[in-house]
């Protein structure tokens, strides 16, 4: 299986509103990654960043 990464660039005020709905659509939390916050997907890696 190859891995995927998908990253999603955001606007630093809607960063914590963009990182909750994930982590609720989900069903797990992100883990912080420097400026970025991270969630792996079974193999997979969905990265958010702030300041986009």
């Amino acid at each position: 299986m190859e891995r995927v990464e998908a990253v999603l660039c955001v606007a630093d005020a809607e960063a914590a509103a963009v990182r909750r709905r994930y982590e609720a659509y989900l069903g797990r939390p992100g883990h912080p990654a420097g400026p970025a916050h991270t969630f792996a997907l079974n193999g997979a890696v969905m990265v958010f960043r702030a300041g986009a």
